[in-house]
């Protein structure tokens, strides 16, 4: 990574994770990573019964099938 357009971010876990800084350049209001983007599949339960409304059978079903991952 060029330097200067990399930065360092730490998870939720304490994880340092090395990312692409912001190619955002602005003179008063730098910008500020404040997390690191989630895992693949971090959110999934909280969108399937939060957002879709399904429930925990619903998930386990979903699950058991191969359809996602828990």
């Amino acid at each position: 990574i060029h330097r200067g357009l990399s930065t360092h971010i730490t998870d939720a876990s304490g994880l340092d994770i090395p990312t692409v800084a912001s190619p955002l350049r602005l003179a008063t209001t730098p910008p500020v990573t404040q997390q690191a983007a989630p895992r693949l599949g971090e959110h999934t339960q909280t969108v399937l019964e939060n957002h879709l409304g399904l429930s925990e059978d619903d998930i386990t079903q979903l699950v058991e099938a191969g359809i996602i991952a828990k």
